[in-house]
């Protein structure tokens, strides 16, 4: 289906445990967006004139602050969605970026250049991300690095539902009655991540945990949870719930090749 019209259909037939590449071409001409649907499966795509791509260009971390680039010497904010003839662009990033709440730093590109200034080429769509570390300020949760064998990681900021004074409604006598009250949070692993230091019996892994803006936080405990599953399979654990707490720390196994890709994404303010 494209558009909600029937362009084509095959019929296949299966011997139990065996599985096989379909394959649909079709074109379309009218420029704008699209939809195609095979069964259950669906995902946009749009149409734009000959010779011309999509560009997008953000940032990461430290905050949802625009940031201010330059493409070819034009001074832009991100987030930047531009249609764009092929072509080299060169983009630069700031190296510092102020945000009011706290500084960061460029760090690389998602290509993995560490380079601020970087030349692309746009032969179909491109999204340029530029991430960004912090070095102080910015209120945040307490953040996890890892050794990866030469050197400490960042892997996440670590939240829970166990905030201090979390407002949860006010009752009809007009007192505040408090949230939370499950201070645990889960932070997935991949084996990938974790290299050992030392030899034998001696070996261990080394973790950081600390706050390092303008926030307090306070740690009781912490453990590692080594998860069995099988192969083909991944593993990952809920979010910490402000609303339905029953739902922390569930543990769930998921098919490698069962993920879906999301049909579209928007962000709200």
């Amino acid at each position: 289906m494209v558009d909600g019209q029937l362009v084509n259909s095959k019929r296949i037939e299966l011997a139990a445990g065996a599985s096989t590449i379909v394959e649909f071409t079709f074109n379309v001409t009218t420029e704008g967006k699209h939809s195609a649907k095979i069964d259950s499966l669906s995902a946009p795509f749009v149409i734009v004139p000959t010779g011309y791509h999509t560009l997008v260009v953000t940032r990461s971390g430290g905050g949802s602050k625009p940031m201010t680039f330059t493409l070819d010497g034009v001074t832009l904010n991100s987030p930047y969605t531009a249609l764009l003839p092929v072509g080299k662009y060169t983009i630069s990033a700031p190296e510092i970026v102020n945000l009011g709440t706290g500084v960061v730093g460029f760090d690389y590109w998602n290509d993995g250049s560490k380079s601020s200034t970087i030349t692309v080429d746009l032969q179909g769509r491109l999204i340029v991300v530029a991430t960004y570390y912090i070095i102080s300020g910015y209120a945040s949760c307490p953040s996890l690095f890892i050794w990866n064998g030469t050197d400490y990681v960042h892997v996440s900021e670590v939240s829970n539902a166990g905030w201090l004074g979390y407002m949860d409604y006010i009752n009809e006598k007009g007192e505040i009655v408090y949230g939370g009250g499950n201070p645990w949070d889960f932070v997935k692993l991949d084996k990938n991540q974790l290299t050992p230091r030392g030899t034998g019996s001696d070996a261990y892994y080394d973790m950081i945990l600390f706050q390092q803006w303008d926030e307090l936080f306070y740690l009781d405990a912490t453990y590692m949870m080594v998860v069995d599953h099988p192969v083909g399979t991944d593993v990952y654990t809920t979010m910490p719930n402000y609303v339905n707490q029953a739902f922390n720390g569930q543990i769930y196994s998921v098919s490698k090749n069962g993920l879906l890709t999301p049909i579209s994404a928007t962000k709200k303010r």
